[in-house]
């Protein structure tokens, strides 16, 4: 059998194994953690307007369609 290197797969490899070992840095990890509580607060927000909306999802509505239209107003 023949063994053949993809070069894209080996650099894959190199990337993985190095990121078990990253360098000292403290603005990397200010960036690290920054990124880490943008991403969480974006979720919290996700999240909380997703609740708003399941609570008030059967109680308040933007009126009715006319006739022709409750179809396609169905279907959205």
């Amino acid at each position: 059998m023949r063994e053949t290197s993809n070069p894209r797969s080996t650099r894959l490899l190199e990337l993985a194994i190095g990121s078990l070992t990253p360098p000292a840095g403290k603005r990397r990890i200010i960036v690290a953690v920054s990124y880490g509580f943008i991403c969480h607060f974006i979720f919290l927000l996700a999240v909380l307007s997703m609740m708003t909306a399941m609570f008030f999802g059967m109680r308040k509505n933007f009126g009715g369609v006319p006739p022709p239209w409750t179809f396609a107003a169905n279907l959205a």
